[in-house]
């Protein structure tokens, strides 16, 4: 019999099977205790207990990163609040436009406030890629005010006419900011400008006339010149 059946007061019940370590299952269904039918399950059993184990036996040994503690240096009161001002007064540079900053560092200069000396000091190199992109758009607004011309030149006396508004703007641009540069006598950024423009400004169109591109001739003398000032002053 698989099990053993007993009357209690009349009543048939069924003794559970009593525990069976997984090591001896296969004595366990040699002696009767564990039917044949049951040792399948049995070994699945004892494997899953035994996988089970093994996890939490795993999960116990794995070395948990120990948290790593802050070595910045604590911020006194005096320095929050100094912190605490300096983002108040960003904010409201912040809405400025260029003219305006301008205007707030000069008048800092003009009173003693600020020295030239610290004002050097505090200067960032100007963003030159602005200056060369619109640089570039004049010079291709030159191109689409030539005509199309299947038989003649596009780049004679009529297509210089046509073209000659936007000729001289990208010229006025080049060398209005070539001033600036030699101007404000930021000599290194001078240089930047020069290396950048320079290739804009032989990028204008060449017309079959001479004296059709002194534009681009000017462009271009303005800007070597202003190139050899400026190492001059390095």
């Amino acid at each position: 019999m698989a099990s053993t059946l007993l009357a209690k007061s009349g009543t048939m019940m069924a003794t559970p099977h009593p525990e069976v370590e997984p090591a001896s299952i296969a004595t366990s269904v040699a002696n009767g205790v564990l039917p044949p039918t049951k040792k399948v399950k049995a070994e699945e059993g004892a494997r899953f207990g035994e996988q089970t184990f093994a996890a939490h036996i795993e999960a116990a040994t794995v070395a948990k990163p120990l948290a790593k503690k802050s070595t910045a240096p604590k911020k006194t009161k005096a320095e929050v609040e100094q912190a605490k001002v300096a983002k108040g007064i960003a904010g409201k540079l912040a809405v400025l436009d260029s003219t305006q900053l301008s205007k707030v560092i000069m008048a800092l200069f003009d009173n003693g406030t600020v020295s030239a000396d610290a004002l050097e000091l505090v200067l960032p190199q100007p963003d030159m890629e602005p200056l060369f992109s619109e640089g570039r758009r004049l010079v291709q607004l030159i191109r689409r005010a030539l005509p199309n011309s299947r038989w003649g030149s596009s780049t004679n006396a009529f297509g210089y006419k046509r073209a000659a508004s936007a000729n001289n703007a990208a010229k006025k641009y080049i060398v209005d900011n070539a001033k600036v540069f030699r101007t404000s006598k930021q000599w290194a950024s001078a240089i930047s400008y020069v290396e950048g423009m320079l290739e804009v400004a032989k990028d204008m169109e060449v017309f079959d006339q001479p004296e059709h591109y002194k534009a681009r001739t000017t462009a271009i003398e303005t800007l070597v010149k202003l190139r050899m000032d400026a190492e001059a002053k390095l």
